[in-house]
């Protein structure tokens, strides 16, 4: 792996950290009972840029599916 890749992919697990936390934190939220606030976890993620505010809205929005499929059920 060249110096480039490494930090790619460096990068790209930094990412997905902050993702993942941001995630974690509206997981969270929602099984506590309180307001999620997504509002304020999506200015966290555009802090690092578009694909990040659409990286967690995509799991965001598979969390909400798997759950109503999970209430449904």
């Amino acid at each position: 792996m060249s110096q480039r890749d490494l930090a790619s992919a460096r990068e790209f697990s930094e990412r997905d950290l902050l993702i993942a936390t941001l995630v974690g934190r509206y997981v969270e939220r929602r099984e506590r009972g309180d307001v999620p606030c997504a509002h304020d976890l999506l200015a966290v993620a555009a802090e690092h840029g578009d694909s990040a505010v659409t990286e967690l809205r995509d799991v965001l929005a598979f969390y909400e599916a798997m759950r109503a499929t999970d209430l449904a059920g």
